[in-house]
């Protein structure tokens, strides 16, 4: 191999080195001249190079716009006095920008690392005449932890038993993959999110990618 000097031409067509190149060294940097391809790192279509700390280059998929909108439409559901988390169904979706959020498990899957911010508001109606404390959750779950747990939670304290409302309006750091949905738990006596019959539109989950 010739030794390297400044502006020495690097090109080799497998059996000799040829003097006009389109790879070239100036003595500082390497310029390419054309098309550059890079076949390791899991290239695919529409995916991005990018690097770690260490400098290690990798193809990864660029991250796209992130926003959904989901309603409960069904029937009221009851959440027991049990102290335990009650998973709420919004399960007609709005709309779904990048197609991170199940309307069947009710669940959004960060699709990258990111910021994130959502938005719930929940209908409720205490029965039985007792309106009691409950808490209303932003349930987290990962591949390191897929059971979960209340990653952001808020008591409300109704004031009487006609229905009334209860929001949460947060932002969360997400590594891909990390999973959220919404549940309730009730800390007494018997309380229901309202469904159709209820409320309509009134009980909601949405959220959008910040960066």
């Amino acid at each position: 191999m010739p030794s390297a000097s400044a502006n020495q031409t690097l090109r080799r067509n497998g059996t000799v080195w040829l003097p006009n190149s389109v790879l070239q060294n100036d003595g500082t940097n390497v310029t390419v001249t054309g098309q550059l391809k890079i076949t390791g790192g899991s290239p695919a279509a529409g995916k991005i190079l990018t690097s770690d700390a260490s400098g290690l280059a990798s193809w990864s998929q660029p991250a796209t716009a992130t926003a959904f909108a989901a309603s409960k439409i069904d029937a009221d559901i009851a959440i027991p006095s049990a102290n335990a988390w009650s998973k709420i169904n919004f399960g007609s979706v709005q709309y779904n920008s990048g197609n991170a959020y199940s309307g069947t498990n009710s669940e959004f899957t960060a699709p990258v690392s990111g910021l994130y911010h959502f938005d719930v508001k929940l209908k409720f109606a205490a029965y039985s005449g007792t309106a009691t404390n409950f808490v209303i959750s932003l349930y987290y779950r990962s591949v390191a932890n897929p059971t979960g747990f209340g990653y952001y939670v808020q008591e409300i304290i109704p004031s009487s038993t006609k229905p009334f409302s209860g929001t949460m309006s947060t932002n969360f750091s997400l590594n891909a993959g990390d999973i959220i949905d919404v549940r309730v738990l009730q800390i007494g006596g018997t309380t229901s999110v309202m469904g159709i019959n209820g409320s309509g539109m009134w009980t909601q989950f949405s959220g959008y990618r910040v960066n």
